[in-house]
């Protein structure tokens, strides 16, 4: 009886947690209300509160299922039994995807400064996260012998920030947005230099 009802109460806080998401990334925070929400499940305001106590708890709980769902597709390209090459694409172009999908949706420039108000460290794990999956890859490149004369811990960083054009939070109204082959492109750039012989 007791796992019957932790499952039914999961199914509430994803029902919420997923109709916040799609409120937020539409409409913004501020103009999402709570009885919104409520009307958007078909779960009553108060049934709401006792999951979120407001929408910075929503928030919250959104970002951390979401970041978690992200580092374990991130995770899963890891244990690829391809190439290192081939993961570091599957990686950059999983994230490109992901981060493309966020700025396709309205509001959500509003919801990504509402994330680094409300969880910096969260910003900061992250970058971090994806420095040390790419120099993981990196290093697996470099002792297999497919990437001789990479180096893993100074490569990263200047992959990473090679491509952060990529990544931005909303689009160039000039420029447009970034586009997959472009980055690819950029990626096949560096693996052809870290496959040249050390000098």
């Amino acid at each position: 009886m007791t796992q019957l009802l932790e499952t039914r109460k999961d199914s509430k806080r994803a029902l919420i947690l997923g109709a916040a998401r799609r409120r937020f990334g539409r409409f913004g925070i501020r103009a999402t209300t709570m009885q919104e929400i409520a009307r958007d499940t078909d779960i009553a305001v108060g049934t709401i509160y006792q999951f979120f106590p407001d929408k910075d708890a929503l928030i919250r709980a959104w970002v951390t299922e979401h970041c978690q769902q992200m580092h374990d597709e991130l995770a899963n390209v890891l244990r690829q039994p391809v190439s290192a090459e081939e993961k570091l694409k599957q990686f950059l172009t999983l994230r490109f995807r992901a981060e493309r999908a966020m700025r396709e949706e309205a509001a959500m420039h509003e919801v990504a400064k509402a994330v680094r108000r409300l969880m910096p460290e969260m910003v900061q794990e992250t970058v971090a996260a994806v420095f040390g999956y790419l120099r993981t890859i990196l290093e697996e490149g470099r002792q297999t012998g497919s990437l001789p004369s990479v180096e893993p811990e100074a490569d990263a960083g200047i992959l990473f920030h090679a491509l952060r054009g990529f990544f931005p939070t909303v689009d160039d109204p000039i420029m447009g947005p970034p586009e997959e082959k472009t980055m690819l492109r950029v990626i096949d750039w560096f693996i052809a230099k870290w496959k040249l012989p050390r000098p």
